[in-house]
């Protein structure tokens, strides 16, 4: 099961409490060069701030407060402080996961890829560069593509490729490499070719100017062995039920709701032979508090029907997302 895992980068402060009026640089963390057009949001209600060609942003802050800072390029990074913040703010640039495709479950003869099922980073930043009209159609495609006789004879049996590019201001495919590396054997240049046939896109923006994006994806192969049928567990009253005590019973967090986050928390838990859902844990979330209310509402939800093997309850493991959106 796939996630959405925003990258938070927390830098904090120490000092005295003080309201002050603070003049910040943004640099990039590895060129040292300023980073323009990065808007500054603030928890307490201030007007959000943009820095200017040379990195620069002034604001007023009291102690303790929080900065989103938000860049296409970056992600969301957020600073916080208790006197001072410092002359400059050092910031890594983001790749955004595109999620992982299964070459496994890929059937030859049907429409086997739902984009629903592939969890992809860029689903919750405004402005993020684009396949055609919408990213579900780069999955469509790759599976279309993968599905073509002259890639899926000559692919091995077994692989895990990642897949890194950047798409540059003009919709370009830029620095693509597979492994890490320049493509080296057959597949890897096969699935080199696959991924540059598909370059309808339109670039990414921030303060209405074009900027570069980093992406990465997978596609894995691996070969399963069959295991012994296992009944899956089941909500009490059915999936809509169980979904709506989800949605009357979630809290939207205050920090969340502030930053304008959104996007979907996965959580893994097991059923147990009485039905009950133990052992809950965040494989992705999005943080500022949902990771909690996803684990929160979970564990206090309904017991399961419990899954069964060879007609007995038994133990099953399951993964499933709740989202949040800010209406």
């Amino acid at each position: 099961m796939r996630t959405l895992l925003l990258l938070l980068t927390v830098l904090t402060f120490t000092g005295f409490s003080q309201s002050k009026k603070q003049k910040v640089q943004l640099i990039d963390a590895e060129t040292n060069a300023p980073i323009a057009d990065a808007i500054f949001l603030f928890n307490n209600g201030n007007k959000p701030k943009i820095s200017d060609e040379s990195g620069f942003a002034t604001f007023r802050m009291d102690s303790y407060d929080i900065i989103t800072i938000s860049h296409i390029q970056y992600g969301n990074n957020i600073v916080s402080y208790e006197k001072n913040a410092p002359d400059q703010i050092k910031l890594k640039k983001k790749s955004y996961n595109l999620g992982s495709l299964d070459f496994n479950l890929i059937d030859k003869t049907t429409n086997s890829i739902d984009p629903k099922d592939i969890w992809n980073e860029i689903s919750v930043f405004q402005n993020s560069a684009m396949y055609k009209s919408d990213i579900n159609q780069f999955y469509i495609d790759i599976n279309n593509k993968l599905k073509e006789k002259s890639y899926f004879n000559k692919l091995g049996e077994e692989f895990s490729y990642l897949i890194t590019f950047s798409i540059d201001t003009e919709g370009n495919i830029e620095n693509l490499l597979v492994n890490d590396r320049e493509p080296k054997n057959e597949d890897e240049k096969l699935i080199k070719e696959m991924v540059l046939s598909l370059d309808n896109w339109s670039p990414a923006f921030q303060n209405e100017k074009k900027y570069s994006q980093n992406f990465y994806f997978k596609i894995e192969n691996k070969i399963r062995e069959l295991e012994d049928e296992i009944l899956s567990p089941y909500p009490q009253g059915g999936i809509d039920t169980f979904y709506q005590y989800i949605s009357q019973n979630m809290v939207y967090p205050p920090a969340a709701r502030r930053m304008g986050i959104q996007g979907r928390v996965y959580v893994a838990f097991v059923i147990d032979t009485n039905g009950k859902a133990i052992n809950h844990r965040v494989l992705r979330g999005i943080g500022a508090g949902c990771d909690e209310e996803a684990i929160r509402v979970l564990q206090s939800s309904p017991y399961w029907i419990p899954g069964q093997k060879d007609d007995k309850p038994t133990k099953v493991e399951i993964t499933i997302p709740l989202v949040f959106t800010l209406n």
